[in-house]
């Protein structure tokens, strides 16, 4: 019988933000408390961006995604691709609710 890795699972409110380089991209970043959290059970080791894969959540639809760390700011990013958006109809400046499953390395 096999048993499944453990997870961590977290839930936030953010709101949808973009930058240009040089293509527009989407974000909703993780509150700092969370960030804080994940770099202190993960770190930064997992590949060389420090990227952490996760499972994200919004209302019904779920996909796999990867966050983006920023140490400037001391917090992750999890980008909002085209597909996602559209689906749900997102647009930056929404605050949203992400439910997010984190499978641990360990």
């Amino acid at each position: 019988m096999s048993q499944s890795a453990p997870t961590l699972n977290y839930r936030f409110e953010g709101e949808i933000w973009s930058e240009k380089n040089p293509n527009q991209v989407f974000f909703v970043t993780l509150p700092k408390e969370i960030s804080e959290d994940i770099l202190d059970l993960i770190g930064i080791s997992l590949n060389p961006w420090g990227t952490v894969p996760v499972t994200a959540t919004i209302g019904d639809f779920t996909w796999e995604s990867s966050m983006f760390p920023r140490p400037d700011r001391g917090v992750y990013d999890l980008p909002l691709n085209a597909k996602v958006r559209k689906r749900l109809k997102l647009e930056g400046g929404q605050t949203i609710t992400v439910a997010i499953e984190i499978t641990l390395p360990f």
